[in-house]
């Protein structure tokens, strides 16, 4: 407590003379001194709760006798050890001082007042009272200390009970080493790599427990660590099994290395995902290098993620891991181009939808001239299904467009052709000569016209099952082969011989 702090000190006496001869002699800068010239003052004091270190108390009042209110005092809680005087102008009866120590007086005055032995006796309650006050606030940060150190004692169990828990939980290797490679801790999965528990492994040498050229290279790592105060990393390959392992360096306040961590984790599985990765991917690129298609991918903002073989060769690089990191805008497409592309991309990622079949006309990197391409374009998904790009495929089809187009101008052309055939025969039709049309002498006429049927007697169907010979008997077949034959070498260009046809019916 502050020694500078004012003490309160309650004075209770009815006699007026009297009060004033005590504040008279207790007159001091370090004591505020509160009067009450009856019981009922005094009484309506202490019940405002108001600590004092001390009570100078009349025995005899007006309205009450000083024992009620050291009953009071002594019931309330905050004054129930505050120190009593009591002040009698009584002679030293005994019933009266057993009474006032009954009801924890301290001392006692007598009337008339001895100035020095009213100050005497004051002074020590008051130093009393500091000193208590002292003691309560020492005794209450002592128990703060107390109660924080427990608190941190706790929390230290508990971290050390937490920390106990992870490491056994955990599937890594963990060894904690003195600088002499003695094991201060370990945990269950660390024991287990050298097939003994935790309690039993303590306390050994760790390189005790490794082949010797192992542990000639592990006391290397660990010298290193000391002299860098930095970590040390390396891989090791044994029996099958690949491990990480990291050798940590713990050090004190002052940054000296006085312990070794050890964290080791088995990454065999990891490096079989790897391998096993890498080989799809090489056999993913091997696939998209080999399709003909061409095929890229983007992210969302259009920007190429990558892409095939075919593809760079048509985007003019290179290699497919050139083209990482472009845009259509960097590559050589037609000035309109780009943002044709990118527009598509959009809309495909936004309506999330894919659009299958596009067929576009670009222009060729290396000769300029257009082809034709069937573009398709999907959205690709995350795990949880938001869209992160774009995947495009597109082939050129110029030689099948160029076909198609061939084809659409040869079936127009036939188009045509069989428009003036059929004009032609209808001329022929109205003729009333007979005429017939042939491809080779033994083959059926492939045409005949209205004269030959209502001349022959014969029908469409029927004259169409028949040869040159089977209406001209007075001609060989001889003959008509020598003819043909001359037609069809162009050593003949036309032959105008007359002839009789055979009716159906049998007449010439």
């Amino acid at each position: 407590m502050n020694n500078q702090i004012k003490i309160n000190i309650l004075l209770v006496d009815d006699e007026r003379a009297s009060l004033l001869f005590l504040t008279k002699v207790l007159d001091d800068p370090m004591y505020h001194l509160m009067c009450a010239n009856s019981a009922q003052e005094a009484l309506d004091w202490l019940r405002l709760n108001q600590e004092c270190a001390l009570v100078v108390l009349d025995i005899n009042l007006d309205d009450s006798d000083g024992f009620e209110i050291a009953k009071f005092v002594r019931a309330q809680p905050n004054t129930k050890d505050t120190p009593i005087i009591f002040v009698t102008g009584m002679s030293h009866r005994p019933e009266y001082l057993a009474q006032a120590y009954a009801l924890g007086a301290i001392d006692y005055i007598i009337k008339p007042f001895n100035p020095d032995i009213v100050k005497t006796k004051v002074a020590v309650l008051v130093d009393l009272y500091r000193k208590t006050i002292q003691l309560q606030q020492t005794n209450a940060q002592l128990q703060q200390v107390i109660l924080k150190h427990q608190q941190t004692e706790q929390a230290l169990r508990e971290q050390s009970q937490t920390l106990r828990a992870i490491l056994d939980a955990t599937l890594d290797i963990i060894i904690m080493l003195e600088l002499d490679g003695t094991i201060v801790t370990i945990n269950p999965t660390g024991a287990a790599q050298f097939g003994m528990n935790r309690t039993d492994i303590i306390d050994h040498c760790f390189y005790d427990l490794l082949p010797p050229k192992v542990a000639e290279q592990r006391i290397l790592a660990i010298e290193e660590v000391i002299r860098t105060k930095k970590s040390v990393f390396f891989e090791k390959y044994r029996s099958g099994l690949w491990f990480e392992c990291n050798f940590y360096p713990v050090c004190n306040e002052e940054g000296h290395v006085i312990r070794i961590a050890l964290f080791g984790r088995d990454t065999t599985q990891r490096k079989q995902a790897e391998e096993e990765l890498r080989t799809q991917q090489e056999l993913l690129r091997l696939v998209i290098d080999s399709v003909p298609h061409l095929i890229f991918w983007k992210d969302l903002n259009s920007v190429y993620l990558g892409c095939n073989q075919n593809f760079a060769k048509m985007a003019n690089v290179d290699t497919p891991e050139q083209i990482i990191g472009q845009t259509d805008f960097d590559l050589p497409w037609k000035p309109f181009e780009p943002s044709k592309f990118r527009a598509d991309d959009r809309r495909v990622m936004n309506n999330n939808t894919p659009e299958y079949h596009l067929i576009e006309t670009t222009v060729g990197p290396t000769n300029g001239q257009q082809i034709w391409v069937d573009t398709s374009k999907v959205p690709l998904h995350d795990a949880t299904g938001t869209v992160i790009g774009i995947l495009g495929a597109f082939e050129n089809i110029t030689e099948r467009k160029q076909a198609e187009l061939e084809l659409q101008r040869s079936k127009a052309a036939l188009e045509q052709a069989n428009a003036e055939l059929n004009q032609f025969k209808t001329t022929l039709d109205m003729m009333l000569d007979c005429v017939f049309m042939v491809d080779c002498e033994e083959s059926p006429f492939f045409y005949v016209n209205q004269g030959a049927i209502n001349q022959l007697g014969y029908t469409q169907e029927e004259l169409l099952q028949m040869t040159l010979s089977d209406i001209n008997p007075e001609y060989t077949d001889k003959e008509l082969s020598e003819w043909y034959a001359r037609l069809y070498d162009g050593s003949l260009p036309a032959l105008t011989v007359e002839t009789i046809h055979r009716h159906k019916n049998g007449t010439l």
